[in-house]
């Protein structure tokens, strides 16, 4: 296992898929994903993440599967950020460790609290294209948060409400998630969110160790400064990929306009966790999306400028990646 923030969750999505009875290796396949995430030895992209679960819930054509998948999660399982959750001395600085470090454990989350004398509120967002992918995301990371809440502060199963911007759950399996959890849900929300008494806020909690406490936040703080490198490198790669793209460049190019050999290149990016073809097709991805959203070029157009020489081997990646045809995705996802 490596030493992360969200160490297992290579290991944990692809046990939960074959529980679930689908093609687990084609599903980590078509996201770019290898042996090592699957094992749990690297941990995965979360937008190949994203891409999985919701490739999951197309197949399953259960919009609700982040209920399902969220009940699975062992708390004890997970990694640092949620261990400096549960050890905070306070509710407050719970919330507070939950919002300055959020990003760490879901990197296109946002997490906002408003407050009144009687209600606090935690609203959850994903900032990610696809919108079953923030729907799935999102179920688990409310659902894992409140877990969280109701573990450190057992009274709270009485009093905390759950909002969801979705249809209840259909199936059993998704439906029982929340009768275990316990606590009142309200669907057809407008916006996700976990609601508390304000009461409890400043409330101590019982059993945190301060030494403890300290070297959680510590371990952060090195993990901050392990992704601030991280993403210097990934982020100019990723920039001459999108760049090069449409002048077909090739790994010996991509590593010239980093002023890297070849072989160094590679180099990084194994010690980064990833590959060159892995990044190419995070890259492909968010690019292909963001131009079919913005509806400035013909589908053809939107082929060939992520790299592709036909539109039907162009659609057919994005339909592995994504589970839509291009032209589905655009009319999904149109600006009014």
């Amino acid at each position: 296992m490596t030493d992360g923030i969200q160490d297992d969750s290579g290991r944990w999505l692809y046990r939960e898929l074959v529980r679930l009875g689908l093609p687990a290796a084609k599903l980590f396949d078509d996201a770019g994903l290898d042996a090592a995430h699957r094992r749990g030895e690297v941990r995965p992209p979360w937008s190949a993440r994203v891409s999985i679960s919701a490739a999951a819930a197309r197949l399953l054509d259960d919009p609700c599967l982040g209920f399902d998948l969220a009940g699975t999660i062992e708390i004890a399982e997970q990694g640092v950020f949620t261990a400096a959750l549960v050890h905070a001395p306070s509710m407050r600085e719970m919330l507070e460790t939950a919002l300055a470090h959020l990003h760490l454990w879901e990197p296109h989350a946002r997490l906002n609290v408003e407050s009144n004398a009687s209600s606090t509120r935690l609203y959850y967002t994903h900032d990610i294209d696809d919108p079953l992918g923030a729907a799935v995301e999102t179920q688990i990371s409310l659902v894992a948060m409140s877990s969280i809440l109701v573990h450190r502060v057992p009274a709270l199963r009485s009093s905390l409400t759950l909002g969801f911007a979705c249809a209840p759950p259909k199936h059993a399996r998704c439906a029982s998630t929340l009768e275990r959890l316990e606590v009142s849900s309200r669907f057809h929300q407008l916006r996700w969110y976990a609601e508390i008494p304000t009461a409890f806020v400043d409330e101590k909690l019982p059993g945190a160790h301060p030494v403890v406490s300290k070297l959680l936040h510590e371990r952060i703080e090195q993990e901050h400064a392990r992704q601030r490198h991280q993403s210097s490198f990934l982020e100019r790669l990723r920039t001459v990929l999108r760049e090069g793209f449409d002048r077909r460049w090739s790994a010996g190019d991509v590593a010239a306009a980093l002023d890297l050999s070849t072989r160094t290149l590679q180099h990084r990016l194994k010690a980064h966790g990833t590959s060159l073809t892995q990044q190419q097709t995070l890259v492909r991805i968010e690019l292909a999306r963001r131009l079919l959203v913005s509806g400035a070029h013909t589908i053809e157009e939107v082929a060939s400028r992520v790299g592709f020489d036909s539109l039907a081997a162009f659609s057919r990646f994005f339909r592995r990646h994504t589970g839509l045809a291009p032209s589905s995705f655009r009319s999904a996802n149109s600006r009014k």
